[in-house]
């Protein structure tokens, strides 16, 4: 389909208009499902505000995870998360952010308690959920913001 490298600027492209490819062209040009290396969430339009260790919960209320990294050194020196903008984001497309190079991008459905915990639709949390290194991505706080 469109092989494994793709340009950064056809794939940011692809990100704004609200197609993603969670799937890849292997060597002998079946597709497969990527290993996920981190979450992108996208919270653009939804006022959200930037702290340090943000929780995600879905529709129902479900907690998914609370990003609080063990390593007290390294959160107080890189906080609970990365947040981006339209501006910066090439660099998560480019792999230079904690989400790696094969992450998965959801869309928050709305934000609450001071606007400080998106809110991820069931399906897009099952989805997550059903990640099978998701406990490694959350401990290591491998989760991005697009704001």
């Amino acid at each position: 389909m469109f092989g494994n490298k793709m340009k950064p600027t056809f794939m940011l492209l692809l990100f704004f208009v609200g197609i993603q490819l969670n799937v890849m062209a292997s060597p002998s040009g079946t597709m497969e499902r990527k290993e996920i290396t981190g979450i992108v969430i996208d919270v653009r339009g939804l006022d959200f505000e930037r702290t340090m260790c943000p929780t995600i919960e879905d529709e129902n209320g479900r907690i998914l995870t609370t990003l609080l990294p063990i390593d007290e050194k390294w959160l107080s020196e890189n906080g609970g998360a990365e947040y981006y903008d339209g501006r910066t984001f090439s660099q998560v497309l480019l792999g230079k952010s904690r989400a790696g190079e094969k992450f998965l991008v959801v869309r928050a459905v709305a934000v609450k308690h001071l606007k400080q915990i998106p809110i991820l639709s069931v399906p897009d949390t099952n989805e997550i959920l059903n990640i099978p290194n998701i406990t490694d991505i959350f401990k290591r706080a491998n989760v991005v913001f697009l704001q």
